[in-house]
């Protein structure tokens, strides 16, 4: 059962990013994690999510653009902001 808080961020980022070509998604199909499960929940260390990113994305490119938005759409200071610091060293 998805929780009303998971809905509620759902709905606001549907919002947030209406003006923004973002596939729905696209990150959680290129990494295989359950639709009803956050990012954050699977991954827990940033360098595994950024390199695992950017080998499913085959683009660094792409892979940072993907989680500079998650990072914005998401204002905790998780490891969604963690990897996207890493993609600077690779």
């Amino acid at each position: 059962m998805i929780s009303q808080d998971y809905l509620k961020a759902i709905l606001n980022e549907e919002k947030w990013a209406q003006g923004v070509d973002v596939e729905k998604g696209k990150m959680h199909r290129l990494l295989n994690v359950p639709p009803d499960k956050k990012i954050t929940d699977v991954y827990t260390d940033g360098k595994k999510l950024a390199t695992d990113l950017v080998k499913a994305t085959g683009s660094q490119k792409e892979a940072a653009s993907m989680l500079a938005f998650a990072a914005n759409v998401d204002k905790q200071n998780n490891v969604l902001d963690s990897a996207l610091a890493y993609m600077k060293e690779i």
